[in-house]
Formats: structure tokens, C-alpha cells, sequence
């Protein structure tokens, strides 16, 4: 899905509007994996700049850190729910992001997630699977590759979890402060896009 080339084609314009060390969050972590390859693309980041892993499992890369600590990046590790972190996050993250995994919620889950991330950072970006004909098509076309069966499960179940047309903007509504900007629309061959942010005149 190449979602770390499309997460920073979507937020490279953080490094030109914010001055001084940038603190950005991701949701649903895994490994570290996904801000690894997205934060290499930035490059060097200024003295003071952090990123904090949010995921109920222990499994962040130490390989990962290392690459993000010799980019200048300070890392916060925290294991807990994404709903418990949200409660008592910093106020001042100047972007939180998730991929593949806002879909694993119902709509009110989200909308709970959605006003208590508003109160903490100044940007929400997300990718997940788009719900429609092509995503069914990708995924059942993955028994071609020959993945597990489990795999391919997980696929259909992910794509049938997916959004489409303004979904998440109708979430946002009441949830994120109604002066935000935002954008919503399909991104590459499977991909849904969701992004809003206090910052005028970026997207």
C-alpha cells in the first residue's frame, strides 16, 4: 500500500510550518516499522524533537529506535490502550497518526478517540482500507501471491471494516473543533485518507 511514501507526501509540510523540535504520535505502532521509513525521509530533525509509540503490545524494533535516535529523534515507548494514552497525552503533539488501524473500531469508538485526540494534538492523519469493488478485488486477488488463508481472511475482513465518501469528516464533526481544516478522499489503488489539523492553509 506504500503508505509511508503517502504518509509523507501528506505531512511534509509540518517541517516547513512548525519552528523548533516537532513531537508526532502514532496509534497503533506494531513495531515501529512504518514511522521508521516515513521519518527517514525527513531526515535530520532539530535537538528536542519526539516521537512517542502508542501500542498495547510490547513489540517496538530496538533496530528501529536506533535508526529515529541518529536522526535527532527522542522515543517514548508507551504500552497501553490508545484510549487509556489519549486520556493523559501531551497537549502540544504536532501530529498523530495511524495506519490500518482506526477501522478496527466501531463508529462511536472513534468518535470517543476523535474528541479526546483533539485536546492533545494540532494534526490527526490516518490511512486505512478504502471500502469498495477495488479493495474486494486486491484482496481476494492476494490468493494469487499464495498467502495464508488467515491472511487473506484478514484482508477481506479489513477492506469490509474500511471507510468511504466523508465517513470519518461526519465523525470529526463535534469531535474535532469545527474551525479545522480537513481532507477526506481515496488514496492510491485501496487506500481511504483522512486528515484535519488547526493549521491554516496546508492542505
Amino acid at each position: 500500500m506504500n503508505h509511508a511514501w503517502l504518509l509523507e507526501r501528506h505531512t511534509r509540510w509540518i517541517r516547513n510550518k512548525k519552528d523548533g523540535p516537532i513531537r508526532i504520535a502514532e496509534l497503533g505502532s506494531g513495531d515501529g516499522s512504518l514511522a521508521c521509513r516515513l521519518l527517514k525521509q525527513w531526515g535530520p530533525v532539530e535537538e528536542g524533537s519526539q516521537v512517542i509509540f502508542v501500542d498495547q503490545a510490547p513489540c517496538l524494533e530496538k533496530d528501529h529506535a536506533q535508526q529515529l535516535t541518529a536522526l535527532g529523534w527522542q522515543i517514548e515507548n508507551q504500552v497501553m490502550d490508545v484510549f487509556q494514552w489519549a486520556e493523559k497525552a501531551p497537549p502540544d503533539i504536532d501530529l498523530c497518526f495511524a495506519s490500518l488501524f482506526i477501522h478496527h473500531f466501531s463508529f462511536q469508538q472513534i468518535g470517543q478517540l476523535f474528541q479526546k485526540l483533539s485536546r492533545h494534538t494540532k494534526a490527526f492523519l490516518c490511512l486505512e482500507p478504502r471500502r469498495d469493488w477495488k479493495g474486494l478485488i486486491g484482496a481476494k486477488a492476494l490468493c494469487c501471491l499464495r498467502c495464508h488463508p488467515i491472511t487473506l481472511n484478514d484482508a477481506l475482513i479489513s477492506v469490509r471494516a474500511g471507510f468511504r465518501h466523508k465517513e470519518l469528516s461526519h465523525i470529526a464533526d463535534g469531535n474535532f473543533p469545527p474551525n479545522w481544516e480537513r481532507v477526506e478522499r481515496p488514496v492510491g489503488p485501496f487506500s481511504h485518507l483522512f486528515l484535519t489539523t488547526c493549521f491554516q492553509g496546508v492542505l
